[in-house]
């Protein structure tokens, strides 16, 4: 136990004289400033996640009432998917085409037809990397 403890005092003091030298170094000023100027072009960029606009509940609610809480996607043989595991909201026309958030605009998807549905009308880039090989046609 006292190994643990005498490891743990001697990083935390390490960090502590690390920080204190970059405090005191001479080029501190000048790199804060640079830091705090990428953060605020950083803060100030636009993303997915800060452009996008929220699904009420009240249009959540009648999509999922209209769908059945179903996945709506239409399959080559024809109807639809129907899976009731993972149902997300999908749009149509993707907001980065244009696409809105309203009911019209809105069907429900099981999470791997959302998936290929982005892959399909964004291209494979706009997917996560994670999910691109998963919902691959073949």
């Amino acid at each position: 136990m006292r190994d643990w403890k005498t490891r743990t005092r001697r990083s935390f003091s390490a960090e502590i004289r690390l920080a204190v030298t970059f405090a005191t170094h001479p080029e501190a000023k000048r790199m804060r400033a640079l830091a705090m100027s990428i953060l605020s072009v950083i803060a100030a960029t636009p993303t997915a996640s800060r452009v996008r606009p929220h699904v009420s509940a009240a249009i959540e609610r009648e999509v999922r009432l209209r769908d059945g809480n179903r996945c709506q996607f239409p399959l080559d043989a024809g109807g639809v998917c129907g899976s009731t595991w993972q149902v997300e909201l999908d749009h149509v026309v993707p907001l980065a085409l244009g696409g809105e958030t309203s009911a019209a605009n809105l069907r429900c998807a099981c999470r791997r037809h959302n998936q290929l549905a982005a892959a399909e009308a964004l291209g494979d880039r706009a997917v996560r990397p994670s999910l691109r090989g998963q919902w691959r046609l073949t």
